[in-house]
């Protein structure tokens, strides 16, 4: 897979990315803006065309690619209709030093941007990024209607996904701030 991540990164074609073998009907849909050796970014779409921010991943989870797909040509039109509102993204243009969830997760702190994270396990957790470290890093939890909620440590290893910027992600940015 990861020769096909290296194919799409960086161009324009919408793509369709499977990485929950338990739930075939789950993917993502958007284009690969970056890559590492074990890792790939997302800039990802809502199905009504509406910026939905950026994940990271594994490489390793990822087991099918589609593209050209009608669904895609769909979100690409409906990408293109949302364009006159949206706003720039946040990670647009993001350069990474090997280490992306690492980086990713640095660059967010700094923003105090909140970030969502999935764990294998399926546990999941809004929040600040507060510490990172080499084997773990530190959640400062938002719940839902923007109080925060303690903190929770996370090991490298268990992380899934981190998605940043996205629709659910801003809105706790925004109740928090409120």
């Amino acid at each position: 897979m990861e020769e096909i991540i290296k194919q799409f990164c960086g161009v324009s074609e919408l793509v369709e990315l499977y990485t929950d073998k338990n739930n075939t009907d789950s993917y993502e849909v958007g284009y690969v803006v970056a890559y590492s050796d074990n890792m790939f970014m997302v800039h990802s779409f809502h199905p009504r065309g509406v910026d939905d921010g950026f994940f990271v991943q594994r490489i390793e989870d990822l087991y099918c690619v589609s593209y050209g797909t009608q669904y895609c040509e769909k979100i690409f039109k409906l990408i293109a209709h949302q364009a006159e509102t949206a706003k720039q993204p946040m990670l647009e243009g993001f350069q990474t030093s090997g280490n992306m969830m690492y980086d990713v997760l640095n660059e967010c702190m700094y923003n105090q941007q909140i970030v969502y994270v999935v764990l294998y396990n399926e546990y999941e957790v809004f929040g600040r990024v507060k510490n990172v470290n080499l084997n773990t890093f530190e959640i400062e939890i938002v719940k839902g209607d923007g109080t925060f909620d303690g903190f929770t440590i996370l090991r490298w290893e268990d992380v899934r996904v981190v998605s940043v910027d996205g629709v659910l992600e801003n809105e706790r940015t925004y109740l928090v701030e409120r």
